[in-house]
């Protein structure tokens, strides 16, 4: 019986998808696993995020700035939670000038606030 990661790599097999990203380094979990297979399906550049140091719902944020065609550069800091790299993700998808908090000395809540008061004054 397959685990969950062979899993991932045998549903990116059957499609055909390059595997190299998927089998080239251990990740943590198969979460992990399905964010590269869905990038790969997605055409997406994803030695972006293809690596190790960053969660499976940090990748989840990366890999939806990359669909959005953003500058996700912004939050590919690996001590970014992934609800930081939302705040500053959805900030790029309404042009806000994210540099007021895409700084990792901020806390969650202090993005939150700055990002909520950028969308009162839009």
């Amino acid at each position: 019986m397959f685990d969950d990661k062979t899993k991932e790599i045998e549903i990116a097999k059957s499609k055909g998808l390059d595997l190299h990203y998927l089998t080239y380094t251990n990740y943590d979990n198969c979460w992990q696993l399905e964010e590269i297979r869905l990038g790969l399906e997605e055409n997406l550049d994803v030695k972006v995020y293809a690596k190790p140091v960053y969660t499976w719902a940090q990748m989840h944020e990366i890999r939806l700035g990359l669909i959005s065609g953003i500058d996700v550069s912004w939050y590919l800091d690996k001590r970014f939670s992934y609800r930081q790299m939302k705040l500053i993700r959805m900030g790029l998808e309404q042009n806000f000038d994210v540099s007021q908090y895409a700084d990792t000395k901020y806390t969650t809540i202090d993005m939150e606030d700055i990002y909520n008061k950028l969308c009162q004054s839009k």
